[in-house]
């Protein structure tokens, strides 16, 4: 408990230390509130200043400001401070921001990174009702730029019904019988799975981007996103915006662990 106290105080005397400061960093400046200031405006910012190439105001950061602010400490503003009030959490951040600012082999990430993943929470309208699904999106490279693809999707209304039902299928005469007992089987009560392939993989996108084809489905909006950020080795961080009154706002990091597997892997074992 002592130590948890302890965590807040530094971060909350650091936080003070560094609004008193941002007049005396940029004395030419219009004054304007620290906290409009400091706040992560955009991810494209979190960026910029995670990698230690833009100041509060978005100019280039030079002496005058490095010498007051380290890059690791520019990072240590970037985490969402409640993580701080966990001993063990506090110590992979320490054990993180010491990999990334290592001095002979600095970390910097790339915001058109393929290692980037969007989970967006979004509502749409399904046969009158309004439902909520999962859009997984990362960057694809073309030849003009860039540009945002879905790649994965996720929903419960979208997912097949897999009951252990193993009495319905189609037997080894079915084709004497013209196939008759499809119309059994091909009902919505029935597991699918046991009338088609064992090699057949459903893709529930494939399913969304019909539904919304044939007009069955309708988008309405994205509720929430955040940023899945696998670029820096044997670590995963979340980013999303935190809507507060605090120096501690806008785009943060609100999640740091571990992890050794590809982005394939890494999502499909997000629940």
């Amino acid at each position: 408990m002592v130590k948890k106290i302890q965590m807040i105080v530094f971060f909350g005397f650091f936080s003070i230390n560094l609004i008193s400061q941002v007049p005396e960093i940029f004395p030419d400046k219009i004054p304007a509130p620290p906290k409009m200031v400091v706040r992560v405006k955009q991810f494209a910012q979190f960026i910029e200043r995670f990698n230690y190439e833009k100041n509060f105001y978005g100019n280039d950061i030079d002496s005058s400001f490095s010498s007051k602010i380290s890059r690791k400490e520019y990072i240590s503003l970037l985490f969402n401070n409640e993580l701080f009030y966990n001993n063990a959490v506090h110590k992979v951040i320490q054990e993180f921001i010491n990999k990334v600012c290592y001095e002979s082999d600095e970390i910097f990430l790339d915001e058109h990174s393929e290692n980037i993943l969007i989970e967006a929470r979004c509502l749409i309208e399904y046969k009158g009702t309004q439902e909520e699904v999962t859009l997984f999106l990362n960057q694809e490279k073309e030849d003009t730029g860039y540009k945002w693809v879905i790649i994965d999707i996720r929903s419960d209304i979208l997912s097949l019904n897999e009951n252990t039902n193993s009495n319905v299928f189609l037997s080894p005469i079915s084709h004497e019988l013209n196939f008759t007992s499809l119309q059994k089987a091909l009902t919505k009560d029935n597991n699918l799975k046991n009338i088609v392939s064992q090699d057949y993989v459903y893709n529930e996108l494939s399913a969304f981007l019909f539904l919304i084809s044939v007009g069955q489905i309708k988008f309405l909006n994205v509720v929430s996103k955040r940023f899945h950020i696998l670029d820096i080795e044997s670590y995963y961080i979340i980013v999303e915006e935190f809507n507060r009154d605090s120096i501690n706002s806008g785009w943060l990091i609100s999640e740091i662990g571990s992890n050794i597997l590809p982005l394939n892997e890494y999502m499909s074992n997000l629940k």
